[in-house]
């Protein structure tokens, strides 16, 4: 083996390490910092550990409306997989096709949004048939997490929806070197 092919193993094996503890250090952020994981993306998956507080009456009733509003969530999911694999299918693409992997993008954020506005407007339902103290005992609920959850409590503010945060500048990416 000469020493340029030495040194490029080398260089690549820097920087699977450095992508592996990067994508480590994303993992420990997410299990410890980010919240219950469902509930970053939809309001309503992951409610049905909190229905275990309530009376048997009403846990049938809510747990009956959660399981409704999953069971009609499925073909949203699976658009949603859909979307997602031919977004990993324009990455592997070589060369990359930027508007190919831009339109890729595009429509998994369009369903996405479209999927948080309709859970959003369910939650909202659910809000309104909550009494007061149920209401209560699912911030209480969401506060712990589901079963198994470990993270600390999640008493920061979210994010402003209406206000994101933005990078303040452009990302530039040099090109590999040839």
């Amino acid at each position: 083996m000469n020493n340029r092919t030495r040194n490029g193993l080398i260089i690549a094996l820097v920087i699977s390490l450095a992508l592996n503890l990067l994508l480590v250090g994303i993992g420990i952020g997410q299990r410890f910092y980010g919240g219950p994981p469902m509930m970053r993306m939809n309001p309503m998956m992951g409610l049905a550990h909190f229905t275990q507080e309530l009376p048997e009456t009403r846990r049938k009733d809510l747990t009956n409306a959660l399981d409704e509003f999953r069971d009609a969530s499925r073909p949203a999911i699976g658009e949603m997989r859909s979307l997602q694999k031919r977004l990993r299918e324009e990455i592997r693409k070589d060369p990359v096709d930027p508007a190919a992997l831009r339109e890729a993008l595009i429509a998994l954020q369009t369903h996405m949004q479209a999927n948080q506005a309709s859970s959003a407007e369910a939650f909202v339902r659910l809000m309104q048939a909550l009494t007061p103290e149920e209401r209560q005992a699912l911030d209480q609920s969401l506060r712990r997490g589901p079963p198994g959850f470990r993270g600390p409590p999640h008493d920061r503010e979210p994010p402003d929806p209406l206000n994101p945060p933005t990078l303040d500048a452009p990302l530039e990416v040099p090109p590999p070197p040839n």
